[in-house]
């Protein structure tokens, strides 16, 4: 026989040696438990902001297309492929100066952005693993084509160019004021790299302007 004062004694010590135990552990995993949510939260948000910066680095922040530095990487990277063709199409809009002081530089902001957006919405969103479509500074763009004939490339720059003559640029104010370009097109081969390409359809630019604007000039191609 058993006393129930005893018993309930010894109830009454387990369970305070159980709360004893479980407390601590309870505790300890509820400490873990924050900790790790609040390591992956602070991993989660350094990894945003290593992003963030990536993209500012390498992306045009009025335009938000590829910028300059991007450009100089990817022909530093190309340099390397001789397996592959690159066409290159330097584009600078026509009388953008006009613009500027007709209607100021925000109302030149925001042709850059549309003709931008444009740009991008033909070429970038089509043939996104073919086409890399940068800005350089100022009213000044560049495409690069991979793996697309020059003959091609042409054809399709031509098909943009006659876009933008069905829609003109709408100031803030109302007034419409129309988009054109000089183009200059050159591809790599055998006989010419990268640079030499760039430098072909950048001469090729300033003849199309010196011929009048709203021109895309390619010597290896007859106006189709």
């Amino acid at each position: 026989i058993i006393p129930i004062g005893s018993e309930y004694s010894r109830n009454l010590i387990s369970t305070k040696q159980l709360a004893n135990t479980f407390l601590p552990l309870l505790v300890g995993s509820i400490l873990i438990t924050l900790f790790v949510y609040a390591y992956m939260k602070a991993m989660q948000k350094r990894e945003a902001e290593i992003q963030k910066l990536k993209y500012e680095a390498s992306h045009d922040e009025l335009t938000t297309l590829l910028n300059y530095r991007t450009f100089s990487n990817y022909v530093t990277q190309i340099i390397a492929d001789k397996s592959s063709v690159y066409t290159i199409i330097m584009i600078d809009l026509d009388n953008f100066k006009q613009v500027n002081d007709k209607f100021g530089h925000l109302e030149g902001n925001r042709l850059l952005k549309k003709f931008s957006i444009k740009l991008n919405n033909f070429f970038g969103d089509k043939l996104a693993t073919q086409a890399s479509v940068f800005r350089f500074g100022g009213e000044e763009f560049c495409l690069v084509f991979k793996n697309i004939p020059e003959e091609t490339a042409y054809k399709l720059i031509w098909k943009f160019e006659r876009s933008l003559t069905d829609e003109n640029y709408l100031t803030t104010d109302g007034q419409q004021v129309a988009i054109s370009f000089s183009g200059g097109v050159a591809s790599t081969d055998q006989e010419t790299n990268i640079h030499e390409a760039i430098r072909k359809a950048d001469a090729a630019v300033y003849l199309a302007k010196s011929n009048g604007r709203a021109q895309i000039v390619c010597p290896d191609q007859v106006d189709s």
